[in-house]
């Protein structure tokens, strides 16, 4: 091979990588925002309570 086509060869796997680079970057954004983030936001909602009613009469701070 010539110079040339050496860099030619390594100016296209560059090019390559960063292709690929990019369409990483936009399909873990895509299953980000249509797999993840919906499940992060309905696990919030439903997020156990830690606290006793208030109305109950229950000691917060009773352990046993």
């Amino acid at each position: 091979m010539s110079e040339t086509q050496q860099s030619d060869a390594l100016k296209n796997l560059v090019i390559f990588v960063i292709a690929l680079a990019i369409i990483g970057t936009i399909i873990a954004l895509a299953w980000y925002f249509a797999v993840d983030l919906p499940a992060l936001q309905a696990a919030v909602l439903h997020a156990p309570m830690n606290k006793p009613n208030p109305g109950s009469g229950a000691n917060p701070y009773n352990l046993y």
